[in-house]
């Protein structure tokens, strides 16, 4: 890899006003700072949460546990990644050894970074629902949440198969009932 390529990486990662992109081959994930009640949190085990839907392109998955909501990439997503840095952190550079030394503290960070989720707490939202072909999150103050969460230009909300988005919610007002 070229010190000006992991250059460029390390730009895309720095914050412009709220926004925040990161970009591997093939996904691209804006998103916009994780305002209160979001947050960014270490990833989730999609096998062991209460449901988990991932999106018709396979590349985010919505996680519901007993406390929280999460977005994320999805598992497919992350061996893609780790794959991406495995054969990039073995390239041939010619940058030297601080070259080296810049690509590795790249190649962690998008890692790092990536391997988080954008999570609330199920106590935090009012509602989640279905309409419009879409999913909607309404935070207790009516604050509508993740809808300028993108991969690839393409709003995640509307990403999901409608039975499973349907399902979701549907898991979801069955926590909360059982929350009382």
């Amino acid at each position: 890899m070229k010190l000006a390529y992991a250059a460029l990486v390390l730009l895309a990662l720095l914050p412009a006003g709220s926004a925040l992109a990161h970009e591997t081959r093939g996904v691209r994930v804006n998103h916009f700072g994780c305002d209160e009640p979001l947050r960014w949190a270490s990833r989730h085990d999609a096998r062991g949460a209460r449901f988990a839907i991932t999106t018709d392109d396979g590349k985010i998955t919505l996680v519901l546990t007993d406390r929280v909501v999460a977005f994320q990439l999805s598992d497919r997503t992350m061996r893609k990644l780790d794959r991406e840095l495995h054969r990039a952190r073995h390239e041939d550079d010619d940058g030297g050894v601080i070259g080296e030394a810049i690509k590795t503290a790249v190649l962690g960070t998008v890692r790092s970074v990536l391997d988080h989720s954008a999570e609330c707490d199920v106590r935090d939202l009012r509602d989640v629902r279905y309409e419009g072909g879409r999913l909607v999150f309404v935070a207790r103050g009516g604050k509508r949440l993740y809808d300028d969460f993108e991969v690839d230009d393409d709003c995640v909300l509307d990403a999901f198969d409608p039975r499973d988005a349907r399902e979701f919610v549907r898991q979801f007002h069955r926590l909360r009932s059982e929350r009382g």
